[in-house]
């Protein structure tokens, strides 16, 4: 399955190790960085941006690669969404889903930084026209697994339809913030915006559960042909049962059938009356 990729075997292997080192350290660093006074944070930060766009280049004006393994997510609260950082904490504590590690959260008068661990590995986007058959179907697997997990996260908000800390949900699919909402038909009342594009699955009551909620090429993260983790948990929060599928596909759909049908078979096929219903919606103007 891994032939025709490029890189040593041997030097992979010892990469994957030194990254598994270094995850157990993670904890223990983060509780050191917790005595240092916040302006000390603030200005490190900074410095490590500065250093960051010299050594990297700047592929997004609200995120960095720096050095030491880290991502610094930053600017005003649009660009750092105020769940992302308890949505981390989550994916940490409850699963085994390799994600970015939450470093710090850090929010000044003018800017919050938001600090994480990299991840390894390159957008599935640039990879998937490459993958093999039995890759793909792999892959399918493995994001199956990634979200049985996600859905085994309790919810300890008050409300049902929400970002991870309870607030409302930062979606761009639902013009946002939206919510939060008490149940899945206030949720309903949103995002349907004319009766006469309501369908009978609406009436149908699907569980609640914690999604990524933003499944894109550009989060899947791959390495050697397999996934190597899921970045980008802004719009995390919890949602509707299909709403994890039905946002992993749009946008994607039509002659491009490599990460639509991957998808569809993660989720075994379900949910195709909800994305229909979505589409629906989408089409007549109610979408990002």
């Amino acid at each position: 399955m891994q032939r025709g990729w490029p890189g040593n075997a041997f030097w992979h292997s010892c990469k994957t190790t030194f990254r598994k080192i270094m995850s157990c350290t993670i904890p223990m660093f983060r509780r050191l960085w917790l005595y240092f006074p916040r302006r000390t944070h603030a200005l490190t930060y900074r410095l490590l941006l500065q250093v960051g766009n010299k050594m990297y280049g700047r592929t997004l004006d609200w995120v960095q690669r720096v050095p030491f393994g880290l991502y610094i997510k930053h600017g005003p609260g649009k660009f750092v969404p105020r769940g992302e950082g308890p949505a981390l904490k989550l994916v940490e504590q409850y699963t085994k889903v390799v994600a970015p590690r939450l470093i710090d959260l850090l929010t000044t008068e003018s800017k919050t930084y938001l600090v994480m661990t990299r991840i390894p590995g390159i957008p599935l986007q640039e990879a998937i026209q490459s993958f093999s058959y039995a890759e793909r179907s792999q892959l399918a697997a493995d994001i199956r697994g990634c979200v049985s997990q996600f859905r085994q996260i309790p919810n300890p908000n008050d409300a049902a339809i929400c970002s991870a800390d309870g607030g409302p949900t930062f979606d761009y699919r639902l013009e946002d913030p939206a919510g939060p909402f008490d149940s899945e038909e206030a949720f309903n009342k949103h995002v349907i915006f004319r009766k006469s594009l309501r369908s009978a699955i609406h009436d149908h009551r699907h569980k609640i559960f914690f999604s990524h909620a933003d499944f894109s090429p550009t989060n899947i993260l791959v390495e050697r042909g397999k996934l190597s983790g899921i970045v980008d948990f802004g719009c995390a929060g919890f949602y509707p049962e299909y709403w994890e599928y039905a946002k992993g596909i749009y946008g994607h759909f039509g002659l491009e059938t490599a990460w639509p049908g991957s998808l569809s078979d993660a989720f075994s096929g379900l949910y195709k009356d909800e994305l229909a219903a979505e589409k629906l919606l989408w089409e007549n103007g109610n979408s990002f």
